[in-house]
């Protein structure tokens, strides 16, 4: 099988057909079938399965069927991949239109007929690219490209083309928190997207023998996360691998309900410039089920408690665990957000005295988690907190320290094992009597 393509052409003639030297595999044929009509690609890949192929393949094919004199461009975490790895790739992908093709090696940049140009460019070049107009970008190991980057210097080159600009983010998972993950999250009901997910196994690339002896050379997580694509494989230093890898092989990651009438409790962290982090969960037949987690940045708790009850409306409403620093009162408003619950929290409220051990609240965590059962979609954000916060490691050793480090990932661990700590030590389990009661669908 082979990717036919069409492209109009005064040097080449009125119309021609182009056939690149691709023979697309059956996952990829599914990806390019899929981006037709979209505005945005997204491809999750295992290693060695020919992301980078089927990417440029899509990159050459939208540049010579796109209108004349215009750029695209390939982008990757650094030149000097730019030049090992993509940029053969274009030159031995369009072989077929020499000698009506320019390489300029210089610069990395294929000159088509029709003044369309292919730029291969590497994301440590900024100053270089400010200024460009590219009609699709293929943006390759996109958790490696800082967000910044991509706001200020990528995401302006995309403008003067509007609605007819493409982007293709591709790439394998990082360890600890990943973009690419969180942008299949929040865009995989997207009509203007397209993403695919491809792990090694549903590749049809390896065999089952090969595959065995990549998971005994790389390690289980590692394996996990770079050849299976899976975003709660946890990392080395991870503050609670062993028991989200527990919860997850036990099957305690399902489709949870709410039973109706049992309070929700709901645990605490609250950023200031940093993300407030909330988690629901309820006793029901000695089981703790973790109903949801939410995360909210730039917005006041009034907000945040008004858009929670708004959202789980059917809930009935148990104690909120909140941090020593609810205590402290703004200086504004001279308001602290123990005053605000007071207020607007109809299930009451617990604050710590004081910021609770980190490893008195941690082991607490490892004794709930033995029972604990977490809605699947309502808790994924969650999910991948706990799974990728982890520990610091010494920078002179290279030793996991005890202090967990403060990233991203940390708010929601922080908010988990303050409940945690105490559940422990309230465990308000609520057994069902009688006939099991009907399961609600709000907030499910």
């Amino acid at each position: 099988m082979r990717l036919r393509l069409c492209s109009s052409s005064s040097r080449l003639g009125s119309r021609v057909v182009i056939e690149l030297p691709y023979e697309p595999r059956p996952w990829q044929v599914k990806a390019h079938t899929g981006m037709r009509h979209k505005k945005t690609g997204l491809l999750i890949c295992s290693r060695q399965i020919g992301k980078t192929w089927c990417s440029i393949a899509e990159l050459c094919h939208r540049t010579i069927t796109g209108p004349t004199s215009h750029s695209t461009c390939y982008l990757s975490p650094a030149a000097t991949q730019a030049r090992r790895i993509a940029w053969p790739r274009v030159k031995e992908y369009l072989a077929p239109l020499l000698p009506h093709v320019v390489f300029k090696e210089t610069e990395l940049v294929a000159v088509l007929p029709g003044d369309r140009r292919i730029y291969c460019l590497g994301a440590e070049s900024g100053d270089n690219i400010r200024g460009s107009s590219f009609r699709t970008i293929v943006c390759d190991e996109r958790d490696s490209i800082s967000d910044e980057f991509w706001r200020q210097v990528m995401q302006p080159t995309l403008n003067a083309w509007q609605d007819e600009a493409f982007v293709l983010y591709a790439g394998t998972l990082a360890g600890g928190d990943s973009k690419l993950w969180r942008m299949y999250l929040q865009h995989r009901d997207d009509p203007d997207w397209f993403s695919m997910v491809v792990p090694a196994d549903k590749s049809g690339v390896f065999t089952d023998e090969w595959l065995a002896s990549q998971r005994a050379e790389m390690g289980e997580m590692a394996y996990r996360r770079e050849m299976l694509c899976d975003p709660a494989a946890p990392v080395e230093n991870a503050v609670l691998g062993e028991e989200m890898a527990s919860v997850e092989r036990d099957g305690r990651i399902a489709d949870i309900p709410y039973w109706p009438g049992n309070p929700v409790y709901t645990s605490w962290d609250l950023g200031v410039s940093d993300l407030t982090t909330v988690w629901m969960y309820s006793y029901y037949d000695s089981w703790l089920n973790v109903l949801a987690y939410r995360e909210y940045q730039a917005q006041g708790i009034v907000d945040i408690i008004a858009s929670i009850k708004s959202e789980f409306r059917d809930y009935v409403w148990g104690e909120a665990v909140l941090p020593h620093d609810a205590k402290n009162r703004g200086i504004a408003t001279g308001f602290s957000v123990r005053d605000v619950f007071a207020n607007q929290w109809p299930g009451g409220f617990y604050v710590y005295p004081a910021a609770p051990s980190p490893v008195s609240t941690l082991n607490a965590t490892r004794v709930q988690l033995q029972r604990c059962r977490f809605n699947k979609r309502q808790c994924e954000d969650g999910l991948l907190r706990l799974k990728s916060a982890r520990y610091v490691l010494s920078p002179k050793t290279g030793v996991t320290t005890d202090a967990i480090l403060h990233d991203i990932n940390s708010h929601g661990l922080d908010a988990f094992r303050y409940g945690m700590y105490r559940m422990e030590g309230t465990k308000p389990i609520i057994r069902k009597r009688g006939a099991a009661p009907k399961v609600v669908g709000s907030g499910q």
